[in-house]
């Protein structure tokens, strides 16, 4: 409740203290006494908004002692907009109003917008006048009434379908969102899907970094055929070459080492040399029985590569990145196609 009010040159009333005791108080007097002016001045402190024609001079000022439950609502209120209640339960509320239309505001000694003493003010004061019913007119009002009337039983209720409808705006406006996106969202999936059908057309993968090696090698089969003939012919030909000459000269070496050992150090690493060079002329052997002309090959091999320079300058530079390019559309698809599904789902839940 409001335990007292102070004026100061606001109307016809230049200076005035008003202490208001517990039950009925009445204000009477003839007009012009001040009447209108001491409600327009409860009215401040309430937060209603001020009336710059009722200042006299520069400036009025009206502040109000509120006394509240110092462990309620009320007192959080003031509380959390930095002000004070005192020890007895009051909260000193301002209102200063400039001719100018410039004002002030303090709640519990904290300056505060006007919105927090109409906040507070609502709370501490109902007001019935002429005018104020008016607002019963409004459905809001009438619902909020017709809610508190109804007790908490019926407030849990009002609360649950407050939840319940709150959840309804925002599934129907992710219904919109998902509407509107349709559009783009089935252009987006027609191109993912034409992408990675051309992608699985030709099914890239890590061998085809060495698609390059292999037409160089089915291209030019002749000639490195002929390099190794050369190469294996130099290392072992039926009338001579590297490795039956080495391993004569291996065969003299050990039967020298008899006589003096210390030839046999030389012995050994010409042997270890022997080694080497029939494992070389093994492998070259092996890789020569692999080598063929084969024009189909060749040809099928060169359109794989073509096909796989599309891919990559559409998708990546590298066989890698369209492999990624087409992982990443795989799951971006699949997000897309749901929204369909959810789609439905929101329809169904809301309807």
């Amino acid at each position: 409740m409001i335990a007292d009010l102070h004026i100061r040159n606001l109307g016809v009333i230049a200076e005035a203290d008003v202490e208001l005791s517990p039950g009925m108080v009445v204000f009477t007097g003839e007009t012009g006494a001040g009447k209108t002016v001491l409600v327009g001045a409860l009215g401040l402190v309430l937060g209603d908004r001020a009336d710059t024609s009722v200042v006299m001079g520069d400036r009025a000022d009206v502040s109000a002692r509120i006394l509240v439950d110092a462990r309620g609502a009320e007192a959080e209120r003031i509380a959390s907009a930095g002000g004070y209640v005192e020890a007895d339960g009051t909260a000193t509320v301002t209102r200063t109003v400039s001719a100018s239309g410039r004002g002030r505001a303090a709640l519990g000694g904290a300056a505060v917008p006007v919105s927090a003493l109409a906040e507070l003010g609502q709370r501490v004061a109902q007001r019935h006048s002429q005018s104020d019913q008016i607002r019963l007119r409004s459905p809001r009002r009438q619902r909020e009434s017709l809610d508190a009337f109804g007790g908490p039983e019926l407030a849990a209720a009002a609360a649950d379908y407050r939840r319940k409808y709150s959840d309804f705006l925002a599934e129907s406006e992710r219904l919109r969102h998902l509407q509107e996106e349709r559009s783009h969202r089935q252009r987006r999936i027609a191109e993912l899907g034409d992408g990675l059908r051309r992608i699985e057309e030709v099914n890239p993968g890590p061998d085809d970094d060495h698609l390059s090696e292999s037409i160089a090698r089915l291209a030019n089969a002749e000639s490195l055929g002929q390099s190794l003939a050369h190469a294996l012919g130099a290392l072992d030909r039926g009338d001579g070459g590297v490795l039956p000459d080495l391993t004569d000269g291996l065969k003299e070496l050990q039967r020298a080492t008899g006589i003096d050992p210390g030839i046999g150090q030389h012995a050994d690493r010409l042997a270890e040399v022997e080694i080497l060079l029939r494992d070389i002329d093994s492998d070259l052997r092996r890789y020569a029985d692999t080598l063929r002309a084969d024009p189909r090959e060749l040809d099928v091999l060169q359109q794989r590569k073509s096909a796989l320079a599309n891919l990559q300058r559409a998708f990546g530079p590298t066989v890698a990145d369209v492999i990624a390019w087409a992982d990443s559309a795989r799951g971006e698809l699949e997000r897309l196609e749901g929204a369909d599904g959810a789609e439905s789902e929101l329809l169904g839940r809301i309807s």
